[in-house]
Formats: C-alpha cells, sequence, structure tokens
C-alpha cells in the first residue's frame, strides 16, 4: 500500500476532507512503554488507523471514507462501499 498512500484521499465524519496519508504514526503513546503505533494497533484491533499530515490535532476514533486509486483493494480495517448509479 506504501506507494499509493499519496493518492489516497477522503471525507471524515463531520466533512473534512483531506488528500494523502502518511504511514507515520507520531504522537504520545497511550499505552507506557510502548510506541505509540503498536499501542495504538493494539487498543484498536481490525481498525485502519490514519495519520493525516494536514490535521493538527488527534481526532480519535471517527468515520472516514476513504477513495482509493482504481483496482487497488481496500485497506485492511476498512469495508468496501459499494454504490448503484441510477440514470
Amino acid at each position: 500500500m506504501r506507494p499509493h498512500l499519496g493518492a489516497i484521499s477522503g471525507n471524515l465524519a463531520g466533512g473534512q476532507s483531506f488528500s494523502g496519508i502518511t504511514d507515520i504514526v507520531g504522537g504520545e503513546s497511550p499505552t507506557p512503554g510502548k510506541d505509540v503505533r503498536t499501542a495504538l494497533q493494539d487498543l484498536n484491533p481490525g481498525k485502519l488507523i490514519l495519520e493525516l499530515p494536514s490535521l493538527y490535532e488527534d481526532l480519535g476514533t471517527v468515520d472516514v471514507e476513504l477513495t482509493v486509486p482504481d483496482d487497488f483493494p481496500c485497506p485492511t480495517g476498512t469495508e468496501e462501499k459499494r454504490c448503484v448509479c441510477e440514470n
């Protein structure tokens, strides 16, 4: 997934949009003695954890709608949303 991170965009619950994500998870670890990425993965098993470079605060757990490049599988921890267009 790493080569495609810059092509992923989306919308957060509340309508805020973003473009590009990073695989670097920063901030303070919620579990003493564990790095932040491992601690977040342990606390949120099966969830997709995103680091959005354009945000300056931790939003916690929110719903996110992702737009991924064509022919790119949905990331682990997400559900594929299908739509049917009617004419």
